[in-house]
């Protein structure tokens, strides 16, 4: 017996660039933790960056929501 092949499509209503827009926020969201990460490391070897950091995570944290 032959395998069938399914095709799927999908109809997507938005601009390509309301979809990039939505992609990219559910990458970044999805990625947060590595990102977190990332900046702790970076912030533990960088002296002074620290302070940088939490000034502009404090902003951008209210520029998100």
């Amino acid at each position: 017996m032959a395998d069938k092949t399914l095709n799927y499509s999908f109809f997507n209503p938005n601009t390509v660039e309301d979809t990039a827009d939505f992609l990219m926020k559910l990458f970044v969201e999805v990625n947060r933790p590595k990102v977190d990460a990332a900046i702790r490391k970076a912030a533990e070897t960088s002296p002074g960056l620290d302070t940088f950091l939490s000034n502009e995570s404090s902003n951008s944290a209210e520029a998100i929501e």
